[in-house]
C-alpha cells in the first residue's frame, strides 16, 4: 500500500492467513467508499495544510478530515468498543496533541526534549505493551473526544481483533489496514513546516505519571 491508493494483490500467496482473510473485508470498503482509493483524502489533506489560515485551525481542520476517514473506515474494521489491543502499541503525539489532553483532563503534561525522529521512532519500537495512560478500566477511552490524529486513524480490517495483541516485538499478526499515511504524510509535513523542533514521542512520554 502507498501513500496514495491501497490496492489488493494480484497474487496474495505470500501473505500471510490473517491478512489474506481480510481482502473480502477491504474489498467491500473500497467498494462502499471509492474515495479512498482515487487519492481524495490525500489531496484534501494537502489543500488544508497549503491552505491560508492560522496553524490551530489546520489543525482541528486535520483532526475532522480524519473523523470523516474513521466514520468510512468503522463499519469495516473489526474494532470495537470494549477492543483495546491498540492502546497497548506506541502511541506517536507532538507536543501539542499533549497540550489537549492536558486541557481536558487537567493534568499537565510532562516536558518532553526534541529529539530527531529517527531517534524517537527507535525508542518507540521498544515500548510495546505499556497501556496507554488514558485507557479506561472498562478498556474505554477516557479521553475519546480529545484523542490524537494517530488513534482516530488506526484501525484493523483482520478478522479477528486479537491479532492485534501486542508483545514486545509487536502485533500477534500483520495487520490488514488502509493507509493511514495519506493524512498524517501532510500532517506531519504541517507540523514540521511550522515548528521544526516540536517535541514528538509516544503517549507515555507525555503523562508517565498515568502509568
Amino acid at each position: 500500500m502507498n501513500d496514495s491508493q491501497t490496492t489488493i494483490p494480484d497474487n496474495p500467496d505470500s501473505f500471510t492467513a490473517a491478512i489474506k482473510a481480510a481482502y473480502p473485508r477491504m474489498a467491500a470498503l473500497l467498494e462502499a467508499h471509492p474515495e479512498i482509493n482515487n487519492g481524495n483524502f490525500r489531496s484534501q489533506a494537502t489543500a488544508i495544510a497549503m491552505e491560508n489560515g492560522s496553524l490551530k485551525s489546520k489543525r482541528k481542520k486535520f483532526f475532522e478530515l480524519a473523523d470523516v476517514f474513521n466514520k468510512a473506515t468503522g463499519k469495516f474494521a473489526v474494532c470495537k468498543k470494549g477492543c483495546a489491543h491498540c492502546c497497548y502499541m506506541p502511541t506517536m503525539i507532538y507536543a501539542h496533541e499533549a497540550d489537549i489532553l492536558g486541557q481536558a483532563t487537567g493534568i499537565k503534561p510532562a516536558p518532553v526534549p526534541y529529539r530527531d525522529r529517527s531517534v524517537v521512532l527507535a525508542d518507540a519500537v521498544r515500548q510495546f505493551g505499556p497501556p496507554c495512560p488514558f485507557l479506561g478500566k472498562d478498556n474505554s477511552c477516557t479521553v475519546y473526544d480529545h484523542r490524537p490524529l494517530i488513534c482516530r486513524l488506526h484501525h484493523s480490517l483482520n478478522n479477528n481483533p486479537d491479532d492485534c495483541v501486542v508483545s514486545e516485538s509487536g502485533t500477534k499478526a500483520p495487520i490488514a489496514k488502509i493507509d493511514a499515511d495519506v493524512i498524517e504524510a501532510p500532517y506531519h509535513a504541517l507540523v514540521l513546516r511550522h515548528a521544526s523542533r516540536e517535541p514528538w514521542g509516544t503517549i507515555q512520554m507525555f503523562f508517565p505519571n498515568r502509568l
